[in-house]
């Protein structure tokens, strides 16, 4: 083997074990030769090594990131509230009218004030209505107190009066003026039924539906409509009708001759779907 061929074999087997050779039987420039070729394959290989460190760093830095970036959930989107929409007049009254058309029948406490010109009149009474067309009403305080009046289903109207003479029970005609209010209502015209077809009459001759500021009535929240207008022969330009909202009931209605209110019908401790007996409706 000749010199060079020693001294790159050495050099090899130097690098590979990570030592210093000294090369023998080489004259000295050809050592100083090999120890410098030695020395530069050295570096050589420690510059490789810190770039194979470097690159692992990296690999294990980039693997732990993704690691990391798996680990954490992505924050959620941020949330979006839309409001209901507010129910127009329209919908209101039509819920209204659709709700009636399932109730068969209800009981409740009724109050009702009139005033017409200087006169007034204040009426409470224990209201029963039954479908199609069945009534029964007792005036609990204000004129006629203790009184009771029946429409049953016949058709046929009695009436019993209060004290001592509430043993006598009378027929009487739907035109009978003692059947009427002071502002000619008679006793059945103060249902539900009545005032839903009213009030939707003024609409559909049209008077102006609007929707006012929900009210409380007896801490219940209603929505209030406003119908304006005018009609023939009545002095009657507004009307409101008060919709308990849980319930889709007529809580009030009150009626106004420009900005007086002649008229004020509200219900109280109301009873539904009892199913009140036919025979109830009919004095003997």
């Amino acid at each position: 083997m000749t010199c060079d061929a020693l001294l790159q074999a050495l050099v090899v087997q130097a690098i590979g074990c990570g030592l210093v050779v000294s090369v023998l039987g080489c004259s000295a420039a050809e050592q100083a030769a090999a120890e410098k070729a030695e020395q530069a394959a050295r570096e050589q290989a420690a510059i490789a090594k810190a770039e194979a460190a470097k690159a692992a760093d990296s690999a294990a830095n980039a693997t732990a990131a993704s690691t990391d970036s798996a680990a954490e959930p992505l924050d959620d989107p941020p949330t979006v509230t839309v409001a209901a929409a507010e129910p127009t007049a329209e919908q209101i009254l039509a819920s209204l009218r659709a709700a009636w058309a399932k109730i068969d029948d209800y009981h409740c406490t009724t109050d009702v004030f009139n005033k017409l010109g200087e006169a007034t009149d204040t009426k409470k009474m224990d209201f029963y209505f039954k479908r199609p067309a069945l009534f029964r009403n007792t005036v609990l305080e204000g004129l006629n107190k203790g009184g009771t009046v029946t429409l049953n289903a016949d058709g046929v109207i009695h009436g019993q009066r209060g004290g001592v003479l509430g043993l006598i029970v009378i027929t009487m005609e739907e035109d009978d003026e003692r059947l009427r209010g002071l502002r000619g209502k008679r006793f059945f015209e103060t249902g539900w039924g009545t005032e839903i077809d009213e009030f939707i009459a003024l609409v559909d001759a049209g008077w102006k539906l609007q929707r006012a500021d929900d009210q409380k009535f007896e801490g219940a929240a209603c929505f209030v409509l406003v119908a304006s207008g005018k009609l023939p022969k009545s002095k009657i330009t507004r009307n409101e009708l008060w919709i308990e909202q849980a319930r889709n009931i007529i809580r009030r209605r009150k009626e106004f001759e420009a900005d007086v209110m002649v008229r004020d019908v509200t219900y109280s401790n109301i009873e539904l779907n009892k199913r009140p007996e036919k025979a109830f409706f009919t004095l003997k």
